[in-house]
């Protein structure tokens, strides 16, 4: 697995963990520091509702219909045009229908979290300048570009933040103020995206008969459609189990809550990476017909996403009270607990995502709607659970769901096109990550904390070199 990776392919790891660790900072040592619980809660209620809004974007259909236009200027004047005009009115679309049904939503917050109605116009105008931020994201990744816009986004857009939690805590920016500046990061990126196309000479938008006429244009919106509808319902996953613990477990779990999924985001880095540097590829796979490749790719990939997410876990786990040291021990007591759960709904994705891809990818993305509406049963079965047993029953609901759909998933690649992700490397990882986690959670810590975090850092770095030597490279 140490070849897998391009030059690029490396940069861009790199720069996501650059960005994470400056947003760890910010979450385990910035916000906490100057902010209480209940404020933290306030402020990831509307941070998620923003990403519930921004993630109804056609993302995955510029990835599939852009790619081809790599080497055509004016094809790819007209696409850009294009897809910002749809994107502009699928997000009005969506906005219209929030405000159709605004009155129940806003009944629902006011259980325990009334001030979110306060800020629905901030949501909405952060809303539409995160959404041409993910679109034009995508359409470096459809023109294999990723390095700047991972710079941008990752590193730049933490920076900014880190500047105004410290301008807050310095007592220059209200609370208020503060919450209306996080719209700035988020502005900072878009203009250094549009000054990235500028700069290549690519912000024009033109007229092509290719993309402006009937054919395309049909099954532009019918892909995006199924595609949306499975995408937008595993956002819900991700996103809902946050929006309902805010509404029904109030601002102080939702912070520690918030705390701990912005945690298991680390974990998803690997993941991350691997769409924005193959996604293009699986497309000429699929173009070429070339299923052996496509095989092959899936099989490795998947290994590589658990062994890394595998890893990142094992270390979080080990580390936790050092990073959490902001808060309080029993806060950190509730959140460790959290984090175990929700890992391990995790590390059960990596074991689907790939699939996930590929399905939304192939000409067989219409099933992806299958586990979409599964995805929302278990949302319905979130609700419950957060109900009956309070914020344990989140992470709970996101298991079920991750295995539930990605399984789904997994069977219809394997039915349709003879793929799927298991090879004895895989297994190996699996039985190697489980047994050292079971030894970590069964056998009591080292009086001395700095000597168990040592201990445990070594025999986790241990096992993966030992890996690494009797497992070949997939």
């Amino acid at each position: 697995m140490k070849s897998y990776f391009t030059k690029k392919g490396h940069l861009i790891l790199l720069l996501n963990y650059l960005g994470r660790l400056i947003a760890a900072v910010n979450t385990f040592i910035l916000l906490p520091t100057f902010l209480g619980l209940a404020d933290i809660g306030l402020y990831a209620g509307i941070h998620h509702m923003v990403f519930f809004f921004a993630r109804f974007n056609l993302g995955q259909s510029i990835i599939r219909y852009g790619t081809p236009f790599q080497s055509d200027r004016q094809a790819k004047a007209a696409f850009l045009g294009w897809i910002w005009l749809s994107s502009t009115v699928g997000y009005m679309a969506t906005i219209a229908l929030f405000y159709l049904f605004k009155a129940p939503l806003v009944a629902f917050f006011s259980l325990k979290t009334a001030e979110l109605a306060d800020y629905t116009f901030l949501t909405v105008w952060i809303g539409y300048i995160v959404l041409l931020n993910v679109i034009l994201k995508s359409w470096a990744i459809a023109l294999d570009r990723v390095v700047w816009p991972s710079f941008f986004q990752h590193v730049v857009h933490n920076l900014f933040f880190a500047v105004l939690i410290t301008l807050y805590g310095r007592g220059y920016l209200s609370f208020e103020q503060l919450l209306i500046g996080t719209a700035i990061p988020y502005t900072v990126n878009l203009l250094l995206l549009l000054l990235e196309l500028w700069y290549r000479g690519e912000l024009r938008i033109g007229y092509d008969a290719r993309i402006f006429n009937r054919d395309f244009i049909c099954l532009f919106l019918q892909y995006s459609f199924f595609t949306l509808l499975s995408s937008s319902m595993a956002m819900l996953m991700l996103r809902i189990d946050n929006i309902m613990v805010v509404s029904m477990c109030g601002k102080e779990t939702e912070g520690m809550y918030h705390t701990m999924t912005f945690m298991v985001l680390l974990l998803e880095i690997p993941m991350k990476v691997v769409k924005q540097t193959r996604a293009g590829r699986v497309v000429q796979l699929f173009e070429q017909g070339d299923n052996g490749r496509l095989h092959s790719l899936y099989q490795s990939t998947t290994c590589w996403q658990f062994a890394s997410t595998g890893l990142c876990f094992l270390l979080l786990y080990t580390w936790f009270d050092y990073l959490l040291g902001a808060f309080s021990p029993q806060a950190i007591e509730q959140m460790k607990w959290l984090f175990l759960l929700l890992g391990i709904a995790k590390l059960f994705d990596t074991l689907f995502r790939m699939g996930s891809e590929i399905l939304l990818l192939s000409p067989y993305f219409v099933w992806a709607t299958v586990s979409a509406l599964l995805v929302l049963l278990g949302t319905l079965g979130n609700y419950y659970l957060i109900y009956a047993i309070g914020v344990e029953g989140a992470p709970i609901a996101t298991v079920l769901t991750l295995v539930i759909g990605g399984t789904i998933s997994s069977y219809v690649l394997w039915r349709k096109l003879g793929l799927h992700p298991f090879s004895w490397q895989l297994l190996a990882w699996v039985a190697a990550v489980s047994a050292l986690f079971t030894l970590f959670y069964v056998f009591p810590a080292h009086p001395i904390p700095w000597v168990n975090t040592s201990m445990r850092t070594f025999c986790i770095f241990a096992l993966y070199q030992t890996m690494h030597r009797i497992i070949p490279e997939t």
